[in-house]
């Protein structure tokens, strides 16, 4: 099986200088070329790709954000201090390194400030949002199960995901299962990295959804939780249903490159960044904030649609 981004590999990004998820999908048997050309490589990543809300994996960069090898196509980002790298080789095999978002600044604050008050044995290195990380698994296996529908792995692929430098993270859990916990942070990862692997069989593969379900109690149960079904199920259906944002939405406002400014709401920043600069190409962003529901957002934004529309009666007054 091809060895991808080795620790002497130089990388785009400084994702490994940081902790970071690894997900390695391979085929069981190794077929050098099992996928025929690196742009059928390319169709292949942008045809199974998983996303809800703006939110994807594996995230595709711009032009400027890819490259090829030999045998071998990669993507990265960079934005805000999320990042993310994956590789994805003609033999089938899928290998991405992403940082955690809930290390970003703003998320980090977040967590902070709502778990500062609260009973804690340690301070943690860091969090784990258990939603988040149940959202991350499904689209893992969800995006292993098209692979596999496309013909990139064989019948029994194998998934592999790893938690690097996580000693002392604490499980963060979802608003409404706060009253469970008596406002005490009590699970903790005990070991640097946790890994988990599921070999699977093609007969599996129409339920990807229950090997995530797998995966994500593996690891809570490494953090100490025993998870309920409940909990599983729930945050999985959300995210299947589209019901909840995997990412906390954003408002903006873009200068058009004339002066003229546009405001709005989105779940994915750099995304509509793009899409917006395909018609303004001196477009560039005059300002954004996350907000920790999509009715904050929206409320928000209405405040700054007010003030806008203030500045352009204040100015017609003069």
């Amino acid at each position: 099986m091809t060895t991808a981004t080795t620790s002497t590999t130089e990388l785009p990004v400084p994702v490994r200088a940081r902790p970071h998820w690894r997900v390695v999908i391979h085929p069981a048997k190794y077929q050098h070329e099992r996928i025929p050309t690196l742009d059928e490589c390319w169709r292949i990543v942008e045809r199974t790709r998983v996303a809800r809300f703006g939110w994807e994996y594996p995230v595709v960069g711009t032009q400027s954000e890819r490259e090829t090898g030999n045998t071998w196509i990669a993507s990265w980002r960079d934005r805000n201090g999320e990042m993310d790298y994956w590789r994805f080789y003609q033999s089938g095999q899928f290998v991405s390194l992403f940082s955690f978002w809930e290390d970003k600044e703003d998320a980090h604050a977040y967590f902070s400030e709502r778990h500062g008050q609260w009973e804690m044995p340690m301070c943690p290195s860091g969090y784990f949002s258990v939603s988040g990380a149940i959202h991350l698994f499904t689209a893992i296996f969800e995006f292993a199960s098209r692979l596999s529908i496309a013909g990139a792995l064989d019948e029994a692929p194998v998934v592999i995901i790893t938690l690097n430098d996580v000693k002392d993270r604490a499980l963060s859990f979802p608003e409404g299962f706060d009253f469970t916990l008596g406002r005490t942070l009590r699970y903790f990862a005990s070991m640097p990295s946790l890994e988990h692997s599921a070999p699977w069989r093609l007969t599996l593969l129409d339920d990807p959804a229950k090997r995530a379900r797998e995966a994500a109690r593996w690891f809570f149960e490494e953090f100490g939780y025993n998870p309920p079904e409940t909990l599983l199920n729930l945050e999985q259906e959300n995210f299947l249903r589209r019901r909840v944002l995997s990412t906390r939405p954003w408002t903006y406002t873009f200068d058009k490159g004339n002066g003229e400014l546009y405001s709005g709401v989105t779940n994915n920043l750099e995304r509509r960044l793009d899409e917006h600069k395909q018609k303004y190409p001196n477009l560039r962003l005059r300002w954004s904030k996350r907000h920790p529901s999509m009715k904050a957002a929206r409320e928000h934004e209405k405040l700054l649609l007010q003030r806008r529309a203030a500045e352009k009666g204040h100015r017609r007054k003069r």
